[in-house]
């Protein structure tokens, strides 16, 4: 149903590049839930960024159904 493929999102603070997400892999089926669980700053909100659209990756893929997603908008992803 969803499948997130070797995602990485990295920002850049002052001069330091930060890694937020690094090499996600997820394969979710229908039916499935996934929650994550960390701790404050650890990347998840990155991540659920990227899944939902709302910052780009630097690499990686996300599918849904099958067809490639990563490059739509959020309202395209809808």
């Amino acid at each position: 149903m969803l499948e997130l493929k070797n995602i990485r999102k990295t920002f850049h603070k002052g001069r330091q590049t930060v890694v937020a997400v690094d090499d996600v892999s997820l394969d979710i089926r229908a039916g499935e839930i996934l929650g994550l669980g960390s701790v404050v700053g650890n990347g998840e909100r990155a991540l659920a960024r990227a899944i939902a659209g709302g910052i780009p990756l630097q690499s990686g893929h996300i599918l849904l159904r099958g067809e490639a997603i990563h490059q739509l908008s959020v309202g395209e992803r809808a």
